[in-house]
């Protein structure tokens, strides 16, 4: 891939049942940030929210606005527009579960598919508890620009990696599996055949 190529895969991920669009550039996944600040503020334009919020940044001298890059995708009116999206590094997941959504994705041996969509229940528990977990911290912080997102991102991970570790002391064995959602499937089809037959 060359550099500043951007893959095609306009994924969305989920925050709180709230869609994310996420772009990968450059091998690293882009986050709109219009839609973070939409989800954790609650503004009624979060675009204006963010280009008050870069100019006041900007004016500070505040470097998190360098790592934004304009991006192009589908806007919520259907049509291609060019998203400011921040780099923010999957902590939430390495805090969680000492892995990025990378790593996961590859240990489920998945490509395009939904992480979310794959993990076991206690996976997906931990998932909420950091990202909940993550909104509270930034809703008492009132943490504004990247930098703070992403040190709430950390802690609210960090919050759900001792509660994971806690969990794998007491079942003795890890909580992250290769399972997915296929499995899943074929063993509630197996639990099922076994019902029938007794």
């Amino acid at each position: 891939m060359r550099k500043n190529e951007i893959k095609d895969n306009k994924e969305m991920v989920l925050f709180e049942n709230n869609k994310i669009r996420r772009q990968m550039y450059n091998g690293e996944w882009n986050y709109a940030i219009a839609d973070i600040i939409e989800i954790l503020t609650d503004s009624k334009d979060p675009n204006a929210y963010w280009r008050k919020l870069k100019e006041r940044l900007n004016k500070e001298g505040n470097e998190s606005v360098t790592n934004c890059h304009g991006l192009k995708m589908i806007a919520k009116d259907g049509k291609l527009r060019t998203t400011d999206y921040a780099i923010l590094t999957d902590e939430i997941s390495k805090g969680t579960f000492g892995i990025t959504t990378q790593q996961h994705k590859d240990i489920k041996s998945l490509d395009r598919q939904n992480l979310r969509d794959n993990m076991s229940a206690m996976e997906l528990a931990l998932m909420t508890l950091a990202e909940v977990t993550t909104t509270e911290i930034h809703k008492t912080n009132n943490s504004q620009g990247v930098v703070e997102l992403q040190s709430d991102a950390k802690k609210g991970g960090g919050i759900a990696g001792v509660t994971r570790k806690n969990i794998e002391k007491q079942l003795g064995k890890p909580v992250v599996t290769s399972k997915n959602a296929n499995d899943f499937r074929k063993n509630k089809r197996l639990n099922n055949n076994n019902n029938k037959l007794v």
